[in-house]
C-alpha cells in the first residue's frame, strides 16, 4: 500500500515567495538550456519534453505571486492546488499565441488567468 504524501498547504513568508520564485526561474532556465542541447543533438522528443517542463516551471511564478496574497487557509489551499497542477502551470504556453493575435496590454492577456475564460487552458481552472 502506498503511503500518502502530505503536501504543504499553508501560507508563505515574502522571503519564501522570493526563494520559490528564484528556484522556479533557475529550474526553467536550466531545463530550457537542456532542451536546446537535446534539440541540437536531434533528440526532438526529449527536447519537447524538457521545453514543456521549462514552461511549467515558469508557470509557477505567477501562481507564487498569487499565493503571496493568500490571507485565508482556504485561499492558500486553492493556490497550492494550482501550483501543483500541470494545467495551471502551462498557462504561459498560450502567451505567444495571444501576442501573435495582437495582445499587447495586461487587459488583453487577462483571459489567460481568468478561470471563467473560454480559453481552453485557463478555463480548466474552474473544473477544480
Amino acid at each position: 500500500m502506498k503511503k500518502a504524501f502530505n503536501s504543504y498547504r499553508g501560507t508563505l513568508t515574502p522571503a519564501q515567495i522570493v526563494e520559490g520564485t528564484n528556484a522556479a526561474c533557475a529550474n526553467a532556465k536550466r531545463l530550457l538550456h537542456d532542451a536546446k542541447l537535446m534539440f541540437e543533438s536531434d533528440r526532438y522528443p526529449t527536447a519537447v519534453a524538457l521545453s514543456i517542463l521549462s514552461i511549467e516551471e515558469s508557470g509557477k511564478v505567477p501562481i507564487l505571486r498569487l499565493l503571496s496574497l493568500a490571507n485565508t487557509q482556504e485561499s492558500a489551499i486553492s493556490k497550492w492546488k494550482e501550483y501543483r497542477s500541470h494545467t495551471s502551470n502551462n498557462v504561459l504556453w498560450s502567451f505567444p499565441s495571444f501576442a501573435a493575435k495582437g495582445a499587447r496590454t495586461l487587459e488583453e492577456f487577462k483571459p489567460l488567468f481568468d478561470e471563467h475564460s473560454e480559453d481552453p487552458v485557463s478555463s480548466t481552472k474552474s473544473n477544480k
